[in-house]
């Protein structure tokens, strides 16, 4: 994952979700058995599109330290889209060293020449004499600075991913995802994303922006900043929760016509939106398919008391990490 890999033997893990928004951390013990979580931390984490705020991390942490204790035999990581690039190849039907070469070379070009990058890839499907491939990618100096952050609060992470592979791994994992293809929708009131899933992998994903943020141009500036710091979100529009829906469609459409798949039936939902008891309604009524805020009953034990899966999952898929299943 992104460049870390240190095998152990591991019954306790921490997990860390890095959100758009949102800090969160969890303790768990690891199968075999039922995960079971026991302690946890999450606040909001206001930061700007791909920035890492040292000075703000650095004061969650010292405050997360006093809730969970963040010794364990694994640490592992998942960042949002903002921070790690992903990307979806097409490349010829390549094998081994040549393979790894094509995708190096593909990236080179997302972040420029020379640069120091960090990645991970899984092909998804070969055909003829083409092959698709998933890659996320991070420039090393910014995972070295995230890495340190962790480190000085004796945080030693083992391993660093994307939102979207651990979501695959942890519905897998759980059962809620296997050959048919699964949807998951991460909303929030600014910016949102669609991961879709296929035998335990992630066969696509894009983001979902509020309209005026397509309008500012640039893939840059897709994002908009953070609110102000201890600013609640609002609740989403009635044209929000449209658009979302629209969008959603488009992008299942895409992926059932152009990329010649099964059709999604089934859609999970996380994030801040799924506060909102409107997004489901607004989503089956457009979609015509079955959606609701995932849910773990029975398949995760919480000795906290505030496990909400839809909010802390990606922190349990990362404390749950395993080795495997990337080609790098």
């Amino acid at each position: 994952m992104l460049g870390l890999s240190r095998k152990r033997n591991r019954t306790e893990g921490v997990g860390i979700h890095i959100g758009t928004r949102s800090l969160t951390l969890v303790r768990a013990v690891r199968p075999p058995g039922t995960p079971r979580i026991l302690q946890l931390f999450s606040e909001p984490l206001p930061r700007q599109p791909g920035e890492w705020p040292v000075r703000a991390v650095a004061e969650k942490l010292a405050r997360a330290r006093t809730a969970v204790n963040l010794s364990a035999e694994i640490a592992g990581m998942t960042v949002s889209s903002d921070l790690a690039a992903t990307d979806f190849l097409d490349l010829p039907k390549l094998d081994g060293e040549q393979l790894a070469e094509a995708v190096r070379l593909q990236l080179g070009s997302r972040h420029g020449a020379g640069a120091q990058v960090s990645h991970e890839f899984v092909v998804l499907e070969r055909y003829r004499e083409r092959c698709r491939v998933f890659a996320a990618s991070i420039p090393t100096p910014t995972l070295k600075v995230m890495l340190d952050s962790f480190l000085a609060v004796r945080c030693k992470v083992d391993a660093v991913g994307v939102d979207s592979v651990s979501l695959a791994a942890l519905l897998s994992r759980l059962g809620l995802a296997g050959v048919a293809p699964v949807a998951v929708l991460n909303v929030g009131p600014q910016w949102s994303e669609i991961h879709i899933l296929k035998k335990g992998k992630i066969a696509f994903s894009r983001p979902i922006l509020k309209p005026e943020v397509e309008e500012a141009g640039p893939a840059e500036k897709r994002h908009e900043p953070s609110p102000a710091r201890g600013e609640e979100p609002a609740g989403l529009s009635a044209s929000h929760l449209t658009w979302v829906a629209r969008e959603a469609n488009k992008t299942l459409d895409y992926f059932e016509i152009e990329l010649l798949s099964q059709a999604v039936d089934r859609m999970f939902l996380i994030g801040e939106g799924t506060q909102d008891p409107a997004l489901a309604d607004a989503l089956r009524g457009e979609l015509q398919l079955e959606v609701g805020v995932l849910a773990v009953d029975g398949k995760v034990e919480d000795e906290t008391g505030r496990f909400v899966p839809a909010l802390h999952a990606l922190a349990l898929a990362a404390a749950l990490h395993e080795e495997g299943g990337s080609e790098n």
